[in-house]
C-alpha cells in the first residue's frame, strides 16, 4: 500500500495524456520542406559529403546522421522520421518529470505548453534531440565532476544537434572547464574531448554565412517585418508581452534576494542575440529562450539554500500560461502545420496519366513531394538548375532561371525553351507550381515559347500544368 501511495500519479497521468495527444498529431502531420529536406540530405549523401554540406545548411550533423539508416533504406517515410523525433522529445519530457526540481504543476505546464505539445514533438527537425541532450546534461549537472569524460561527450552531442544546441553546450562547457580547474581535477581527457567537439563544429560551419546565408543578402528585413506583423495579429500577443514583463520582475527580485546571477541564462541569451545579428530566428528558434529559462531555473533549484522560491515558480507559471493556449496562425500554420503535400503526392502517384512522366518543380517548398515519389516511375526535375531534383536546392534562390521573391515567398521564374526542350518527350511533361505562378494569357504568349501550358489539376495552393508543344 505504501508503494502504491509513493507512485507519482501526476507523472504517469501526464505522460499518458502527452503521448496520446502528441502521437495523434504526429500521425496526422505531413512534413513540410525543412523536414523532408533533411530526409533527402540523409538519403543522398555519405558522411563526408554530409559534413561538407552542413556549411550550406547552417546546421550541425547529428540529426542527419541519425536519419541516415532510415532514409538510405527508404524505411517508412515519413513515419519513421516523425516517430524518431517524437521519441527524443518523449525522453526529454520523462527526464523533466523524473529529475527536474519543480512541482507537478510546473512540470504539467511545461509538458502541455505549445513548444512541447505542438512544436518540437510533432515537427521532425533537429531540435527535439537537442532538448533531450540538454535536459540530460542539466539533470546530471551535480555529478558531472564524477564523470567528466561522459559529460564532455554529452556536450559534444548537444553541440552537434543544431546551433540552438551549440549555444547552451558552449555555456555549459565553459562552466564545466572552470569547475574542473577550480577543483584541480585531471583535465587532459575531458578537455581533449571538448576540443575535438569544437573542431567538429568549426569544420562543419566555417564559411556558412558566406555560402549558405548569403542567399538572403539584405532581405531579412522583409522577413522580420512580416514576422512582427504576424505576431501582432495574434490575439494572445499582448497577453504574452504582459506575462513576460511580470515574470521578469519576479525573477529579478528572486535573483537579488538570493544574490544570484543566472549565468547560464544570461550567457545563452547573449550568444543567441549574436546569432540573430546574422540570421533572424523563426518561432522554433525563439522558443529556445523559454527552454533556456527552464534550464536556468532547473540549475538554480538544485541549490538547497534558496529563499523566495515561490517568486521563480510564479515567474515560470506566468510565462508558461500563454503557451497553453497558443495556436500558430498565418503563413506558418498553412505551410507547416496544415501542409497537404502528402495528399498531393498521393494523388500524383495514383494518377495513371502521370505514369512514366516528368514533373518539373519550380519552387523550393514544393520539393516536399520528392520523398513520396522516390520509388515511383515519375522523374522529378529542378526547373531552376535544369537538372534532376536532388538534395541541393540552392538554385531555387539564385540561378539562371530563378530568383527568390521574398515578398511573395515564391520564385520569380524566367521561362525558357531550353528547359522544356531538354525534358519534353512523348507528351509526358508536367509542371508543379505555386498557385501564384500564372502560365496563361498574353504575357506568356509574348515570351515566344514553343510550348503551351494547360492546367491539369488545381490543388489549391499548387497547380499541376501539362506542357504541350506547339506544332
Amino acid at each position: 500500500m505504501e508503494k502504491f501511495k509513493s507512485i507519482n500519479w501526476g507523472f504517469i497521468i501526464a505522460i499518458i495524456f502527452w503521448c496520446a495527444i502528441t502521437l495523434i498529431r504526429v500521425f496526422y502531420h505531413s512534413p513540410w520542406y525543412d523536414e523532408s529536406h533533411a530526409w533527402t540530405i540523409a538519403k543522398e549523401l555519405n558522411l563526408i559529403e554530409l559534413f561538407q554540406f552542413m556549411r550550406t545548411e547552417g546546421h550541425t550533423f547529428l540529426w542527419y546522421l541519425v536519419l541516415m539508416p532510415f532514409a538510405k533504406n527508404d524505411f517508412m517515410y515519413p513515419h519513421s522520421m516523425l516517430l524518431l523525433n517524437w521519441f527524443f522529445c518523449l525522453v526529454a519530457i520523462v527526464i523533466l518529470w523524473l529529475k527536474a526540481p519543480f512541482n507537478n504543476w510546473i512540470k504539467f505546464l511545461i509538458s502541455f505548453s505549445f513548444p512541447f505539445l505542438g512544436l518540437y514533438p510533432v515537427i521532425a527537425r533537429c531540435y527535439s534531440i537537442g532538448i533531450m541532450f540538454l535536459f540530460i546534461l542539466i539533470a546530471i549537472d551535480n555529478i558531472k565532476l564524477r564523470h567528466p569524460n561522459w559529460y564532455a561527450t554529452l556536450l559534444i552531442l548537444l553541440a552537434n544537434t543544431s546551433l540552438m544546441g551549440t549555444i547552451p553546450a558552449t555555456v555549459l562547457g565553459v562552466r564545466f572547464a572552470c569547475e574542473m580547474v577550480k577543483n584541480k581535477q585531471k583535465i587532459l581527457v575531458p578537455f581533449s574531448i571538448a576540443i575535438f567537439g569544437a573542431v567538429l563544429i568549426i569544420l562543419q560551419l566555417f564559411g556558412c554565412v558566406e555560402e549558405g546565408l548569403s542567399i538572403y543578402e539584405n532581405k531579412q528585413t522583409i522577413d522580420f517585418v512580416d514576422n512582427i506583423k504576424t505576431v501582432l495579429m495574434q490575439s494572445t500577443a499582448y497577453f504574452e508581452a504582459i506575462t513576460i514583463v511580470i515574470a521578469l520582475i519576479a525573477s529579478i527580485v528572486f535573483y537579488v534576494k538570493n544574490r544570484i546571477v543566472p549565468k547560464f541564462f544570461i550567457f545563452s541569451m547573449l550568444l543567441m542575440a549574436g546569432l540573430f545579428c546574422v540570421y533572424f530566428g523563426r518561432l522554433w528558434h525563439l522558443l529556445f529562450i523559454l527552454v533556456y529559462f527552464i534550464c536556468s531555473c532547473w540549475l538554480l533549484f538544485d541549490r538547497s539554500d534558496l529563499k523566495y522560491k515561490n517568486l521563480i515558480n510564479f515567474a515560470l507559471i506566468i510565462v508558461l500560461i500563454p503557451w497553453l493556449i497558443y495556436s500558430p496562425i498565418g503563413k506558418d500554420n498553412n505551410t507547416i502545420w496544415n501542409n497537404l503535400k502528402n495528399l498531393m503526392a498521393k494523388d500524383i502517384l495514383l494518377d495513371k496519366n502521370l505514369t512514366n512522366s516528368t514533373v518539373i518543380i519550380f519552387r523550393q517548398f514544393d520539393t516536399v513531394i520528392q520523398p513520396y515519389l522516390e520509388k515511383s516511375n515519375i522523374t522529378l526535375v529542378n526547373y531552376c538548375s535544369n537538372e534532376l531534383l536532388n538534395h541541393n536546392t540552392m538554385s531555387f534562390y539564385n540561378s539562371k532561371n530563378c530568383s527568390r521573391d521574398f515578398k511573395l515567398d515564391s520564385q520569380l521564374i524566367v521561362l525558357s525553351n531550353e528547359v522544356f526542350d531538354k525534358w519534353y518527350e512523348d507528351e509526358k511533361l508536367y509542371l508543379f507550381t505555386h498557385n501564384k505562378v500564372k502560365l496563361v494569357g498574353e504575357d506568356i504568349k509574348a515570351l515566344n515559347l514553343n510550348y503551351n501550358f494547360v492546367l491539369y489539376k488545381d490543388y489549391g495552393l499548387n497547380y499541376l500544368w501539362k506542357v504541350e508543344k506547339i506544332k
